[in-house]
């Protein structure tokens, strides 16, 4: 997760920088509008994906089965649902790249438009890498992660797009510094 969606985007992040408009508010301000709204969606959906890879599978299984298969398949649904929410982490994390340096408007959700299209060629090249990594065998053992079935990459694609349409939202409406009784001075319009 860290790899792609920290690492390598923040080392390009920087080597692409320039100089900009100084942004009004303090910084306490401007993190809390940027910051604290993907953390809490991010944390909120990520326990949905997880907990839905984990239990949906076995909920045949409980309606038939003795306590000791549901137990065998709820251990053995582990590391399906931790590679489930990786997937989500992945994406989101790579997605929040593309929300600190919108090309358009209709990407701008937490900073300013900055029409650069490097950072969102750069989110697809590393999403592609990620999907290479989960399919081919050898790369996807490497990094611990499962062989992602049918229901799994559809909970992972309802969490991602939730996910977007949410933070997106509520920072358009910088819904979670109101709340907080702060106000950022900049906002894309929706």
């Amino acid at each position: 997760v860290t790899l792609l969606s920290v690492g390598i985007p923040a080392v390009m992040l920087a080597l692409w920088a320039r100089p900009g408009q100084t942004l009004k508010g303090s910084m306490v301000q401007r993190l809390a509008n940027f910051v604290l709204t993907p953390v809490l969606f991010t944390s909120a959906v990520g326990l949905i994906v997880f907990y839905a890879a984990l239990l949906l599978p076995i909920s045949a299984v409980t309606r038939s089965g003795s306590l000791e298969q549901i137990a065998l398949q709820f251990a053995a649904g582990i590391p399906l649902a931790q590679t489930t929410l990786t997937s989500f982490m992945v994406v989101t994390g790579l997605l929040l790249v593309v929300f600190v340096e919108p090309p358009i408007e209709w990407l701008a959700g937490g900073d300013v438009i900055s029409g650069d299209w490097r950072p969102t060629i750069m989110v697809g090249g590393l999403l592609a890498a990620f999907i290479v990594i989960s399919i081919v065998p050898a790369l996807r053992n490497v990094f611990a992660l499962s062989t992602l079935d049918a229901l799994s990459v559809g909970i992972v694609t309802l969490g991602v797009v939730s996910w977007f349409f949410l933070v997106r939202f509520v920072w358009r409406r910088q819904i979670i510094t109101r709340f907080l009784g702060m106000k950022v001075s900049h906002s894309p319009q929706s």
